[in-house]
């Protein structure tokens, strides 16, 4: 389910939150936020994953950030539609 976000992953700017970004991010989503075993944290983890990301290296700070961010994203879309918002 997860590697709906590898195309999202191939763009070098995957990270920043452009617009644009966010925009293929949130494409993605849509496809798979209604799924009952979806899951933001599985999510970051297969990011994480994808693009050799360490979260406990320091040096890789701006990209554990932009998988925080992505995640906490997730999460937010993913209690709207569970309370019944949408």
């Amino acid at each position: 389910m997860y590697e709906v976000f590898d195309n999202f992953l191939m763009t070098d700017s995957w990270h920043a939150g452009h617009d644009t970004d966010n925009e293929r991010f949130y494409a993605c989503l849509a496809k798979v936020v209604h799924e009952a075993d979806f899951n933001p944290d599985v999510m970051a983890e297969h990011i994480r994953d994808r693009k050799g990301i360490d979260i406990d290296n320091p040096d890789q700070e701006i990209f554990n950030r932009a998988v925080a961010d992505l995640t906490a994203k997730a999460w937010a879309i993913r209690e709207y539609l569970a309370a019944g918002f949408a």
